[in-house]
């Protein structure tokens, strides 16, 4: 199993070529994300969304509505996070009609920073149950295992999920026909992953660790600490450290520095949950 890059494809060709019994299967996630690059990269409108979206995170970000910025697009693999980015606007109106921005932006404010969202609103539909039909393959996969019955279960759910928009169904069928594609390579009744996000989050939770040092946070902090301030003992540090409680440490801060942006996002967007349920959001 790839994600069809150079390296591991010829690799794979390699070994299937000395082992032919095995067969060479694409990673569900980088191909779904691959489906949506097609479908979206050379769309006009939706990069005019994403430009609109980076206009408003310049124009809030050191503004007191920094909580509800954007998400910071990514210049590598977009295509495999853009949920956030096209839930952010349908999260924003969600606020906004349960009235959870009253007491901070004023409706002049939501018009200037927010009001094109309105133009998008159409568009943020397809692309939503879009990318509800990409999670739900995902998340069956995930829980299942890949296999030539789940394959012919969602089908069965594609065609029962009565997506009015040509370019859902379009998707579907684009989707299908890949996990149809594979699913042939497999031996009847096999059941496999045929998705490497626990391999790739092991290798990334390793590139961390290394790029501190082997520190983290706590070695980093220490090693601050120690250039401020009274030199300490390591009795007296561990002292001073076992007797502050993390309830007191975050009540100082609290009353010290504010609110926080993270605090602010939870207010401003609480009971917004975008509901991305394939029955929900195709039915």
């Amino acid at each position: 199993m790839s994600d069809e890059g150079s390296d591991a494809k010829s690799g794979g060709k390699t070994f299937i070529g000395n082992a032919p019994e095995h067969c060479q299967l694409f990673d569900v996630v980088h191909k779904l994300a691959l489906l949506l690059k097609s479908e979206l990269d050379d769309n006009e409108q939706f990069n005019s969304f994403l430009s609109k979206l980076n206009e408003t995170r310049q124009k809030i970000q050191q503004t007191d509505l920094a909580a509800l910025m954007p998400p910071k697009q990514r210049s590598k693999a977009k295509f495999m996070s853009i949920a956030n980015l096209v839930r952010w606007p349908l999260k924003i109106l969600e606020a906004q009609r349960q009235g959870n921005l009253k007491s901070k932006v004023s409706n002049e404010q939501f018009s200037k920073y927010f009001g094109w969202i309105m133009s998008y609103v159409d568009d943020l539909e397809v692309w939503h149950q879009q990318l509800v039909v990409v999670e739900h393959v995902k998340e069956r996969i995930r829980k299942e295992g890949f296999s030539q019955a789940l394959v012919e279960s969602v089908d069965q759910e594609f065609l029962y999920s009565k997506a009015t928009k040509a370019s859902v169904t379009n998707f579907q069928g684009e989707v299908l026909d890949f996990l149809q594609e594979e699913s042939c390579k497999l031996i009847p009744g096999e059941v496999l992953p045929l998705v490497t996000e626990v391999m790739e989050s092991g290798f990334g939770s390793y590139k961390n660790i290394a790029g501190r040092g082997g520190q983290g946070i706590t070695g980093n902090a220490v090693r601050i600490a120690s250039i401020y301030g009274q030199e300490q003992s390591v009795e007296e540090s561990t002292k001073n450290l076992e007797s502050k409680s993390t309830v007191s440490l975050q009540d100082w801060v609290g009353k010290t520095i504010g609110e926080t942006l993270q605090g602010m996002r939870r207010t401003f967007f609480k009971g917004t949950k975008i509901d991305s349920s394939l029955e929900s959001a195709l039915n």
